[in-house]
């Protein structure tokens, strides 16, 4: 599969099968964020959700791909910690505002929070923190919409 990948790389059908990428995720990010702020509890919604995806990835996480090593073991539970603050906060964001407000918002304030965020902290961001103010910002923006 990566040969295919890579073998459409630069070409119209690469640039088709990355616009129905994008619009499948763009459609999936909001279905589920529809379906954490719909009628029923967004708490046991969000971890329905994310027990179903449990379920559904661990026979390719634990069979398939090769088990991390070393750094990228540490890397990965950073990334675990960061995004389950970011599942915390997009909650208590549908908590307290309506979805009609709140997705529009976070959606749009991602990619401007992810540069200005570090920017106004920090002189220069590529040094800070080898990067991790990239993944740190939309966990951040959250806490600053909340």
């Amino acid at each position: 599969m990566g040969d295919c990948l890579v073998g459409i790389a630069g070409t119209p059908e690469g640039a088709r099968l990355a616009t129905l990428l994008a619009l499948v995720s763009a459609i999936a990010h909001a279905a589920f964020g529809a379906l954490q702020k719909g009628r029923h509890d967004p708490w046991l919604t969000r971890g329905s959700i994310d027990g179903w995806l449990v379920v559904i990835s661990a026979p390719v996480a634990l069979f398939l791909v090769p088990w991390p090593t070393g750094q990228v073991a540490w890397l990965l539970a950073g990334s675990l910690v960061i995004h389950f603050g970011y599942k915390v906060t997009m909650a208590l964001s549908y908590e307290r505002a309506a979805y009609t407000v709140v997705y529009p918002v976070v959606r749009g304030t991602g990619p401007r929070s992810q540069f200005w965020q570090p920017a106004s902290f920090f002189t220069n961001i590529s040094r800070w923190c080898n990067g991790w103010a990239y993944p740190v910002c939309p966990v951040a923006s959250c806490c600053w919409l909340t």
